[in-house]
């Protein structure tokens, strides 16, 4: 799945990326280039929160998502729910969050003098992007993802308390 994130949504496409999803995201293009990118994939999805651009688009036919105002797992639940994925982090499915290209998994070794000394030494669960050549980890950043997940999926599946 790929979709294209307006420059206003950059959080989103970070969150989208880490869960799966190829989102395109220029944080400095102008309607007429998210158009154009529209015009040369006709399947390819805009989340906006640009009501203007979103009716213009939308009456010629484009696939537009208008993302709502609120709280971070309120917007990543809504647009969770329309694209039919699951807020689940797989680190096998993630993409890169800089540069939205697959993460493989590499050796420990692999990433000596890449990280943080003390990183190295408490994790053993590593990934480099293909693409730019991040490297992930799977730290405590990854509890607070869960937590924020878990309110998502709270909220997707109506749940009253999480």
């Amino acid at each position: 799945m790929e979709v294209l994130v307006d420059g206003m949504l950059g959080k989103l496409a970070r969150w989208l990326r880490l869960l799966g999803v190829k989102a395109l995201f220029y944080p400095n293009a102008e309607d007429s280039e998210l158009e154009s990118a529209l015009e040369e994939n006709p399947r390819m999805l805009l989340l906006t929160r640009d009501k203007a651009l979103y009716s213009r688009l939308s009456r010629r036919g484009f696939k537009v998502l208008l993302v709502p105002q609120g709280r971070d797992e309120d917007v990543l639940a809504h647009v969770l729910s329309a694209l039919g994925v699951e807020p689940a982090f797989k680190p096998d499915k993630a993409l890169c969050s800089i540069c939205a290209s697959p993460l493989l998994r590499v050796p420990r070794e692999a990433v000596a003098g890449r990280v943080p000394e003390k990183v190295f030494q408490t994790y053993s669960e590593f990934y480099v992007c293909t693409g730019c050549g991040q490297v992930y980890w799977l730290g405590t950043h990854i509890r607070e993802m869960e937590k924020v997940l878990e309110r998502v999926r709270c909220i997707q599946y109506g749940k009253a308390l999480c």
